[in-house]
């Protein structure tokens, strides 16, 4: 094997491979979770049954927040044509491209070796290369994105940019040794764009190539015209993002935007300065203990002391930051490790109004981690005598991440046994609170069964929980549907008086919205209290003007509140921005369903010629 390294590196690659898909295989077996319910499971569009154009058209669009991600969406529908609902299928698929991206992560730090210590032989950077990748692949912060459905979209997006960072590296090879790069390099926007449609961080390509070039490349080429060329276009590159990052701060920071979070842009930002040093920290010393997946109790830093560790962490970024600089030259691994760290939570940990932490936010960024150790071990190692000590130690580590990461993937695999873990060790979340009590309610058998009483118990305590959102109430009110009881009063008072007084944002739309989808299944639900929560709602947050329509259909055919329907249609009127097609298409709905006067109101009200309306 030793004397044919593309064979050596070939098995390395087939047993990175099967080691990631060993560990990980005992996860399979658990359930959806959170967001995985609203943007799969309750999402028709991706209910694909046959694969048509229709079910295509129809996934594509199905992502229902921010600019779109249709290929990940297109993917669930897929999954979902295959495997129906059953969540192991789903988690198969996120496991092989975790598999996929494991290999190009290979390849990529294999290349990147070679690039840093030019004297090295492909060969003999193989085996610390595969090391790193399975580092990478296997650490256990990596579980939560590997086995969380609907982060698809980080890994997919991943994907197609270790593509591109393929292409626009054996392009700028191509360049440094004087043949044609350019063909390679226009294969560089096409998977960007791909990645783009998977989730909005590829745009974050040009960042890490840039790094690339500020470390390894140097923007190198046989011609000095070639060279010079790419100093002129980064430069330019950089001054255009920094504008366009300025121009969009006003749209992005105001405080309606921010109307949906209990903090500010700025202190937004302030807080990643606490984020991004305890992220390194689950990197660096990893430990699922510490690992909750749920952060709604994650408190924001009010100023650079409130708290003081805002402060401190600001200092630390600024060091690394210095220490990259500084040994750019000398060290450019290390430099590029801790510049790829940083730009990889360029956009999540931004003036955005995003939450504060996620853990699938360090999906790439722990590359970067990894290359920074990995470059300053070598630095300091100077024992030729003991040359596989390294490689050995190494493999020790692996070997400890490994088994930490089968055991997390185990706990995922038993969804009972994961809520339980996620709500014992962060008591003070509402969402895991609420997640134990959904898996309590799916384990109950009948209207005697003890796991009701766990369930109620879990909800309400979720419920009293300090900013705790209206999910817990939403679930107590599905449970007592589901048993044909009446929800409590003060369930519905909980549920609308948080819609009214907390900041009000996706999350909340979800719930009322989600309530309104299984009355129209036929779920017993109060019709009178859901049109309170849907009418709280409407008042304080900008919907898609057929969701306006949705309320105003509800408030017709199960309450007949003439009040609430015309107030619910001149919402859609205004959210509609003189969408007069799809004003048209509803009106005729109405007119088709017998709601005559609906119809005129809203064709009077959206001032539609009457010719436009067609009637029966």
């Amino acid at each position: 094997m030793n004397s044919n390294p593309s064979l050596r590196a070939a098995v390395l690659g087939i047993a990175l491979i099967a080691l990631v898909t060993l560990i990980y295989l005992p996860g399979l077996q658990g359930s959806f979770l959170f967001d995985d319910y609203p943007q799969i499971v309750h999402q028709e569009s991706v209910h694909m049954e046959s694969f048509d154009a229709g079910s295509v058209s129809a996934a594509l669009h199905g992502f229902r927040h921010g600019i779109g991600r249709p290929l990940p969406m297109l993917s669930f529908a897929i999954d979902h044509l295959a495997w129906g609902r059953d969540p192991f299928g789903f988690k198969l698929t996120n496991l092989v491209l975790h598999a996929g991206n494991a290999l190009l992560v290979y390849i990529l730090v294999l290349r990147l070796m070679s690039m840093g210590q030019a004297r090295t032989s492909t060969s003999a950077t193989a085996l610390p290369a595969a090391l790193l990748a399975a580092i990478w692949a296997l650490h256990p912060l990596q579980v939560s994105t590997v086995l969380y459905v609907v982060q698809r979209m980080e890994i997919l997006s991943l994907f197609f940019v270790l593509l591109a960072m393929h292409a626009y590296i054996a392009a700028r090879e191509r360049q440094i040794r004087g043949q044609r790069g350019w063909p390679l390099l226009l294969a560089c926007p096409p998977l960007v764009a791909l990645g783009l449609g998977c989730k909005e961080t590829a745009a974050l390509f040009p960042a890490y190539t840039l790094i690339l070039e500020l470390t390894l490349l140097g923007f190198n080429a046989h011609s000095p015209r070639t060279s010079g060329a790419w100093r002129k276009a980064y430069a330019v590159a950089v001054v255009v993002g920094l504008l366009f990052a300025g121009l969009l701060a006003p749209l992005y920071t105001s405080p309606e935007v921010f109307a949906i979070r209990d903090y500010s842009a700025i202190e937004r930002v302030l807080t990643q300065f606490r984020v991004l040093p305890m992220y390194l920290g689950w990197i660096v010393f990893p430990d699922p203990g510490a690992y909750l997946f749920y952060y709604d109790q994650y408190t924001p830093s009010r100023g650079l002391l409130q708290p003081a560790t805002t402060l401190a962490g600001l200092i630390f970024l600024l060091f690394l930051v210095g220490s990259a600089a500084w040994l750019r030259r000398t060290l450019p691994l290390y430099a590029l490790g801790v510049l790829w760290f940083l730009a990889a939570h360029a956009v999540t940990s931004s003036y955005l109004a995003l939450e504060l932490v996620f853990e699938h936010r360090n999906y790439f960024a722990l590359l970067g981690v990894l290359l920074a150790i990995y470059a300053l071990v070598s630095k300091v190692w100077h024992k030729p005598a003991s040359p596989r000590l390294p490689i050995l130690i190494s493999a020790f580590l692996l070997a400890g991440l490994s088994g930490l990461t089968l055991m997390r993937a185990s706990t995922w695999g038993d969804p009972l046994h994961l809520a339980m873990d996620l709500a014992q060790r962060n008591p003070a979340s509402p969402r895991a609170g609420t997640g134990l009590a959904d898996q309590y309610l799916l384990m109950a058998r009948g209207v005697d069964d003890p796991f009701l009483q766990l369930a109620k118990s879990e909800y309400e305590r979720a419920a009293s929980l300090p900013d705790a959102s209206p999910i817990p109430e939403q679930g107590l009110i599905i449970m007592a549907a589901k048993l044909g009881r009446p929800a409590e009063a003060a369930w519905w008072d909980g549920l609308v008086g948080k819609l009214a007084n907390r900041p009000i944002g996706p999350q909340e739309m979800a719930v009322v919205t989600s309530l309104l989808d299984l009355r129209n299944e036929g779920m017993p639900i109060d019709d009178l209290r859901l049109s309170h929560a849907y009418g709280t709602l409407a008042r304080r947050m900008a919907l898609p003007p057929t969701q306006y329509f949705a309320f105003a259909v509800h408030a017709r055919v199960d309450l007949g509140d003439t009040a609430v329907v015309r107030e619910m249609l001149a919402q859609t009127v205004d959210h509609a921005q003189g969408n007069e097609a799809l004003l048209r298409d509803l009106s005729a709905y109405l007119r088709d369903q017998g709601f005559t006067d609906d119809a005129a109101y809203l064709q009077s009200y959206a001032r539609l010629p009457a010719e436009q309306i067609p009637k029966q």
